[in-house]
């Protein structure tokens, strides 16, 4: 079946219905037989530029699920994937969302301001901010007094916010980033039992890892 439209007549995102009223014939001449199949109904399309894909697609599913989320008692919700969906903004609603433990904005294209949206969800324990092409860590984790578990893998993050070691930090990923020295502020976290920091160019860190008695895996 084939739908042709005029695109004079539309836009992106624009929805079609198509009435249907079809019958097809199925044969098979080996065996002597035919079927039928009769459609009738309405097919709802939506147009969608040349670049659309399937990803995009999922991403924007994931999207809306998000959304409906916000509908029924986000202060409920304890975990938050945002994850891979693209983003280049935070939604405001992730406000609404205050008993957030465990929240992934991996793998998307976020600026450092638009982490200011998610500075009062204070009760994260566990957050991931990997592959943002962030500069820089945003300060607003200093407000997660519970935080446990942080990963930052692949940014171009080369230091640490003042403050930072008053973090009771267990498990820190910062592979693959822009650190040039061991950071001093890991020294004093008491708290930090796994740091994995491979992919810097921090030379002889596996050394400084060792003078930390704490650490239980490292690479």
């Amino acid at each position: 079946m084939q739908i042709t439209i005029n695109s004079k007549n539309y836009k992106v995102n624009d929805s079609i219905a198509v009435k249907i009223d079809a019958l097809m014939i199925y044969t098979d001449t080996a065996r002597n037989y035919i079927d039928t199949l009769k459609i009738n109904g309405v097919l709802m399309l939506v147009v969608r530029d040349k670049e659309f894909s399937f990803e995009k697609k999922w991403q924007e599913k994931r999207i809306q699920e998000f959304y409906d989320l916000t509908k029924n008692r986000p202060d409920t919700i304890t975990s938050l994937r945002l994850d891979n969906l693209d983003l280049s903004f935070i939604p405001d609603e992730i406000k609404l969302f205050t008993n957030l433990k465990k929240l992934d904005l991996g793998n998307n294209n976020l600026s450092i301001e638009e982490f200011r949206k998610i500075s009062e969800l204070q009760n994260i324990e566990e957050l991931s901010i990997r592959h943002n092409n962030l500069n820089q860590l945003p300060v607003e984790i200093l407000n997660f007094q519970n935080l446990q578990r942080l990963d930052i893998f692949a940014n171009n993050i080369s230091s640490f916010p003042k403050g930072f070691s008053v973090l009771k930090i267990i498990e820190l990923q910062m592979e693959s980033n822009d650190f040039k020295k061991f950071p001093s502020e890991l020294k004093g976290m008491s708290s930090l039992r796994e740091l994995y920091m491979s992919g810097n160019e921090i030379d002889d860190y596996e050394n400084e890892i060792k003078k930390m008695n704490q650490i239980e895996d490292y690479n």
